[in-house]
C-alpha cells in the first residue's frame, strides 16, 4: 500500500504534494504514521482555498513541533518498532554528541512549545525507553557494541532537552513572581498532585563545609515523577543549568568546560534531571541511576561540587537532611520565615532532633511547629514556677 493511495481514497480534502511525502518518509514517518496524517487530513472540511492552506501549514508546523497533539498521534499510529522509532526521534532533531560528549540538537523539528511535563507524549517515550533498554543498566547498554550503544548514549543525555522544555513551559505558561509560584499556578490549573519527597540530595552541593541545604526537588506527577524541578529555597527560582548555558553563534551550546566558572558550574552540578524509569522499579534504577557519562562540563561540575551524605546513609552518615518533605510548601514557607542569621543554628538543632530520634523526617514545617510547641510549654512552665514562688 502506497501513500498515493491514501491520498487517493481521501481525495476531497486537502492533500499533500509529492515533495511533501517525500519529506515525511526522509524524517522517518512510515506508512501507518502517514496514514494517520491522511486520515486527519480527510476529516478538515474545508471550503476555500485559503482555508485549505491555512489548516495544512498549521498541521506542517505540527508534524515538526515534537510533542505537539498531532506529532503523538503520528508517533503512536507508527508500526515501527521501539528502537527504529527512538532512532526517528533522534534523527528529527539532529541529535549528535560532540566532541564535549554534549548532545547538540540542531534539526527541521523541535520540541512543541506547549509540551507539558505531564504530556501523554513524554509518558509514550519513557514506555518507549523502557521496552528497549530492560536487560541491563543504560550505563552497561552504552559501553556495549551495536546500534543500541550509541542509542543508550544519546537518549542518556536527550533528558536534559526535555528538562529545558519543561522549565521553558512553566515559565512562559504561567503567572507568579518567581518559578516555584509559577510551577503552583500550573498544578493547579490542571489538578495535579506534585511530589516532594524524593531526596535532593544530589542537587545541594557545595564546596568548602556543608552549611545546610540551598535548593529542594518537586517532581511531576507525584505519581510519575518523570519531570523535577530543583529550587532555591529563599528566592523561589528554578536552579537549572540552562540558565547559564552559553549558546555559540552557529546555535549549538558552548560545551567546553573551560568556557565555564565555579558559579556557573555550581549551577550545573545541581541541575535538574527527567527520569525515564518507573517509580518504585528496577527500571529507575537501570535508566536514571546507573546511566551512562555525562558530558564533561558536568562531569567537571560535580566533581569540583560534591555532595552531602544524608543523615540516615547507612554507610557514610553525612549532615544533609532535606529541608522539605512531606510538608511541601508549608516546609518551604516555614524555613522561608527564619532569618538568615539564624538558619545555621536551627538547621543544627532540626539535623540533632532527627539524628536523636532516628526517625525520618516529615519536614521542616512539622519540626518548627513542634519547637513551637515546646517553647509555649516551657514558657508556660516558667511563669507558673515564677508565680508559685
Amino acid at each position: 500500500m502506497t501513500f498515493s493511495w491514501l491520498l487517493d481514497k481521501y481525495r476531497g480534502s486537502i492533500q499533500f504534494s509529492d515533495k511533501e511525502v517525500q519529506l515525511l518518509s526522509k524524517d522517518g514517518w512510515d506508512q501507518a504514521s502517514q496514514c494517520k496524517a491522511a486520515q486527519y487530513l480527510y476529516q478538515q472540511k474545508l471550503t476555500s482555498l485559503e482555508q485549505i492552506e491555512k489548516q495544512k501549514a498549521h498541521m506542517w508546523h505540527q508534524i515538526h513541533a515534537i510533542g505537539s497533539e498531532f506529532y503523538t498521534q503520528m508517533y503512536q499510529a507508527s508500526q515501527k518498532g521501539p528502537v527504529q522509532r527512538l532512532q526517528m526521534l533522534l534523527g528529527q532533531l539532529g541529535a549528535k554528541i560532540d566532541q564535549y560528549h554534549f548532545l547538540q540538537i540542531q534539526g527541521a523539528y523541535h520540541f512543541d512549545a506547549q509540551l507539558a511535563p505531564h504530556a501523554p507524549f513524554l509518558v509514550l517515550l519513557c514506555q518507549d525507553i523502557q521496552q528497549v533498554f530492560k536487560s541491563q543498566t543504560l550505563a552497561d547498554y552504552a559501553q556495549g557494541e551495536g546500534e543500541l550503544a550509541l542509542l543508550a548514549q544519546q537518549i542518556h543525555l536527550l533528558r536534559y532537552w526535555i528538562d529545558r522544555q519543561n522549565i521553558n513551559y512553566i515559565r512562559e505558561n504561567f503567572p507568579g513572581g518567581n518559578d516555584y509560584q509559577k510551577l503552583l499556578n500550573y498544578q493547579t490549573y490542571y489538578g495535579l498532585a506534585l511530589d516532594y519527597q524524593t531526596d535532593a540530595t544530589y542537587h545541594n552541593r557545595y564546596q568548602g563545609r556543608f552549611i545546610y541545604p540551598n535548593n529542594f526537588k518537586v517532581q511531576v506527577t507525584a505519581k510519575s515523577k518523570h519531570a523535577e524541578f530543583i529550587i532555591d529555597l529563599v528566592r523561589g527560582d528554578f536552579v537549572t543549568q540552562w540558565d547559564v548555558l552559553k549558546k555559540l553563534d552557529n546555535g549549538l551550546i558552548d560545551s567546553q568546560p573551560d568556557h565555564y566558572g565555579q558559579y556557573e558550574l555550581s549551577i550545573i552540578a545541581n541541575t535538574e534531571s527527567f527520569n525515564f524509569g518507573q517509580v518504585h522499579h528496577k527500571s529507575h534504577w537501570r535508566l536514571d541511576i546507573e546511566h551512562p557519562s555525562d558530558a564533561q562540563l558536568r562531569q567537571r561540575a560535580t566533581q569540583q561540587w560534591p555532595y552531602e551524605p544524608d543523615v540516615f546513609d547507612k554507610q557514610q552518615p553525612g549532615q544533609y537532611l532535606d529541608i522539605v518533605k512531606k510538608g511541601g510548601p508549608r516546609d518551604v514557607y516555614a524555613w522561608q520565615e527564619i532569618p538568615l542569621a539564624q538558619r545555621q543554628e536551627v538547621y543544627h538543632n532540626y539535623l540533632a532532633n532527627y539524628q536523636n530520634s532516628r526517625s525520618r523526617s516529615l519536614g521542616f514545617a512539622k519540626f518548627a511547629e513542634q519547637q513551637k510547641i515546646a517553647a509555649t510549654k516551657a514558657e508556660a512552665a516558667k511563669k507558673k514556677e515564677e508565680r508559685d514562688e
